[in-house]
């Protein structure tokens, strides 16, 4: 690849991109954009050298016209609001997009991706483990109605810094109860959410304290400001042979999502047991491993003629 890679929407995750690409010896475009607002800063990473500009300058900027001839993709990290502001613009730019803003209304973005005729790769995770485990839940068949009742529990663990619950979370849960698990969430629990503190909304228990994480998690203390640890459980009322042979089966289906975990990086774990039911683990350490999405995003893309495609195309290849 002749040409090098952007980052528009930097902070910590798009640093760690950055920084993850030049460790991959992918080539790194010499700018990269934050918001209009933003501090400017250098990133110095292995005799590379990025400036960290305003979006604001892109945009002014004559030579973006040009852009096209030394920018062979944009990574774009942006929070899914700033992503629906910002789409008419980054696709102005005729470059390729691959986009890991999380919470944005996927049919819009397609269709804007689509009119204007650009290549664009989306995915509202870019960890393809958590990706096909969302795939997966989607698939299963739903509870049988002669089953007893099956319930939906979360505990996750992120950054105190996070400001609010886990989208990953979240989104396991509304697709386990299309399913006809039952669950107890509703907007309210999201609203209540309290930044920095651990707390319990709803079915999904949110942990922010550094002293449970390391005590209670054992999560390591290096990635304290950056990790994501999610355990769902999910467990019948009773056990009868209906829900036996149902979390039976969802445990068949889960099981081999074992293969993506990667050591220290990204675990991914599935167990039945008689006295919790099905319990599902997906734990992140640190953010590296967005950067192996974005790499098989790019690779995936360069294969593909101009269009709207998602992590699930990568999965399916």
């Amino acid at each position: 690849m002749s040409k090098r890679i952007l980052v528009y929407g930097v902070g910590k995750l798009g640093d760690s991109i950055i920084k993850g690409l030049i460790d991959r010896d992918m080539k790194v475009f010499h700018e990269s954009y934050n918001g209009p607002n933003d501090k400017e800063y250098i990133i110095d990473y292995k005799n590379v050298l990025v400036d960290i500009l305003n979006s604001s300058k892109l945009k002014n900027n004559i030579y973006n016209k040009e852009l096209k001839k030394q920018v062979s993709y944009i990574v774009v990290t942006l929070t899914g609001a700033v992503l629906e502001k910002e789409i008419d613009f980054l696709l102005s730019l005729d470059i390729p997009l691959v986009i890991l803003s999380t919470k944005f209304d996927e049919k819009v973005i397609s269709q804007k991706a689509i009119d204007a005729n650009v290549k664009v790769l989306m995915s509202q995770n870019m960890a393809l483990g958590i990706v096909d485990f969302w795939y997966r839940i989607q698939k299963i068949p739903s509870v049988p109605e002669e089953s007893s009742e099956i319930y939906f529990f979360a505990i996750e663990s992120h950054q105190n810094a996070k400001a609010d619950i886990s989208g990953s979370a979240i989104k396991a849960l509304e697709y386990f109860v299309d399913k006809g698990v039952c669950a107890f969430f509703d907007d309210e629990d999201k609203k209540s959410f309290k930044k920095g503190v651990d707390g319990e909304y709803g079915c999904i228990q949110c942990i922010r304290i550094e002293e449970t994480q390391l005590n209670e998690l054992k999560i390591p203390k290096e990635y304290l400001s950056g990790h994501g640890y999610h355990t769902f459980s999910i467990f019948p009322e009773m056990w009868d042979d209906v829900t036996t042979k149902y979390l039976s089966l969802l445990y068949r289906e889960f099981k081999s999502l074992e293969s993506y975990t990667i050591e220290g990086v990204f675990e991914f774990k599935v167990f039945l047991e008689q006295d919790n039911g099905l319990i599902i683990v997906h734990n992140i350490n640190g953010r590296d491993i967005y950067t192996d999405g974005v790499v098989q995003s790019i690779k995936f893309l360069e294969k593909q003629i101009k269009g709207v495609y998602t992590a699930i195309d990568i999965i399916n290849q």
